[in-house]
């Protein structure tokens, strides 16, 4: 992992830690386990342990010696998101792994750093003590520069917002992958209407259509919703899709 990403909103994948389990129907086609499968299979490190032998994710977490560093070598300014084969907040993954993770994100403030979770209530013991001010000046989410970002791409129904919270970005889009739901468009008018209102950016990163085709970047009401955080549009530069829609037919789970 680390080669140049086709997910929409990042230009790069970096996994010093590997491994995950299911915590929400969200996960019931996780396209990170069937990647995850083919990479067990392929030999590479670290899978062996985060796959069981029925093919499914084995609630381990295995950590890269080998990948750790990579970020510091990249010396374009990227958006790397961290973590697209683990829950990087997993509860197996132990706090010494997450040290030397969140080190190497200081180390390279040239980047932006995008971490998802589902676990955000592990997050918080971990994160909410540190002074965040100097050391991920470049992380999504938390701190003076950074973002609470609110990652909706397995819209399974209505969302209305997050109490209490303040969101500075939200990404939006339905399931893809052999056994992905659909996603009514409803829903994402609803999540785009409501970053109107609240001056958020939206970006409504894929869809599938009526036959059953995955449509990267889908025009809603006839436009295209591309929006980054100003900050990571000056960072690392976001350039406009240069079409407005693509459709394929899905032979793979993607994110």
């Amino acid at each position: 992992m680390g080669k140049y990403s086709k997910i929409a909103w990042t230009d790069r994948t970096w996994n010093p830690i590997v491994g995950c389990s299911k915590v929400s129907r969200a996960c019931d086609n996780c396209y990170a386990e069937a990647m995850a499968r083919r990479l067990k299979a392929m030999g590479i490190d670290g899978y062996e342990e985060a796959i069981n032998n029925r093919g499914k994710w084995s609630g381990k977490t295995a950590f890269s010696t080998r990948t750790m560093e990579k970020p510091l070598l990249w010396k374009k300014a990227s958006r790397i998101f961290v973590g697209s084969m683990t829950d990087l907040f997993h509860p197996a993954t132990p706090d010494e792994w997450l040290d030397q993770v969140f080190a190497v994100m200081a180390l390279a403030p040239q980047h932006t750093f995008m971490v998802l979770t589902r676990r955000f209530l592990s997050c918080e013991p971990l994160l909410g003590p540190i002074d965040l001010t100097d050391i991920t000046s470049n992380l999504l989410p938390g701190g003076p520069e950074q973002w609470n970002v609110l990652d909706r791409q397995e819209a399974l129904e209505a969302e209305n917002g997050a109490p209490n919270t303040i969101i500075d970005w939200v990404i939006v889009g339905g399931e893809s992958g052999p056994k992905a739901r659909p996603m009514h468009p409803d829903w994402a008018r609803s999540l785009r209407d409501q970053c109107a209102a609240a001056g958020v950016p939206f970006l409504f990163k894929q869809r599938l259509d009526e036959r059953g085709c995955k449509v990267e970047l889908p025009a809603l009401d006839g436009k295209v919703w591309f929006e980054f955080p100003e900050a990571a549009k000056e960072k690392a530069g976001v350039a406009a899709p240069a079409f407005p829609t693509t459709s394929r037919k899905i032979g793979e789970a993607t994110r």
